[in-house]
């Protein structure tokens, strides 16, 4: 941890520390002071502490978004995620690979770089239990083992559509929310995914797949195929 931050917050008090152990001892005053019901009445997760329970609640299943940016209308859940977002608009990257220095807005993207060189060095030493396919991550085999349970804890609070990741839950509440982050440098329409912007700039491009036959354009090639099976199909054998 460098000088000066702390990166570990109460969910009740918003009191912060420097070290993981001090927020633990931290915890047992405000856990003293609760019934002793740490399980999520939505998905049955237990938790250690109440405001693990009520901070899982806020981020799995609950809509609501507090921690508001006041330089843009970005809103998130938790008051870390918005640290991170502003970083978008300061362009600090405090987070350094040591092996090749690049620097990085976010611990967890920090993490996930250092797999560029840990893949030539480290095995695979998380194994599926099912399968036998295994993984560089921890947390990328338990993903995967919900493939084979069929464990679907991410429940949407709004329509309780429930997904095996947590990503998955959070592209599905822009549906609700309206959100669209991602959007066209040109004309400046919107997108739900970033993938949404890249067949989107087909337009623009031209670049769009069309009939060789009858020289009518598509925004996919899906549609293109089709065409060529139902339309056209004779002359594209």
């Amino acid at each position: 941890v460098r000088a000066g931050e702390r990166p570990f917050e109460c969910g009740f008090c918003n009191e912060s520390f420097t070290r993981f152990a001090s927020l633990r001892a931290h915890l047992r005053v405000h856990d003293n002071r609760s019934d002793g019901n740490k399980t999520c009445n939505i998905c049955k997760k237990t938790f250690t502490f109440l405001c693990n329970l009520q901070r899982h609640k806020r981020l799995a299943h609950s809509v609501e978004r507090p921690f508001k940016c006041t330089l843009c209308d970005k809103a998130y859940k938790a008051n870390q995620h918005l640290k991170d977002h502003m970083r978008t608009h300061t362009g600090e990257r405090p987070f350094k690979c040591e092996i090749c220095h690049k620097a990085l807005r976010q611990r967890s993207s920090l993490i996930s770089h250092r797999y560029v060189h840990d893949k030539g060095s480290h095995e695979r030493k998380h194994q599926c239990e099912h399968c036998g396919k295994s993984f560089y991550s921890i947390k990328d085999m338990r993903n995967h083992v919900r493939v084979h349970t069929g464990e679907r804890p991410y429940v949407c609070a709004v329509c309780k559509s429930d997904f095996t990741q947590k990503t998955h839950l959070n592209l599905h509440m822009r549906y609700h929310t309206g959100e669209k982050p991602f959007a066209c440098r040109i004309c400046d329409r919107r997108f739900y995914r970033r993938q949404h912007v890249t067949s989107h700039m087909k337009i623009h491009n031209k670049g769009w797949p069309f009939c060789e036959i009858c020289k009518k354009t598509f925004r996919s090639a899906k549609g293109l195929q089709r065409h060529e099976k139902k339309t056209c199909p004779k002359l594209h054998v």
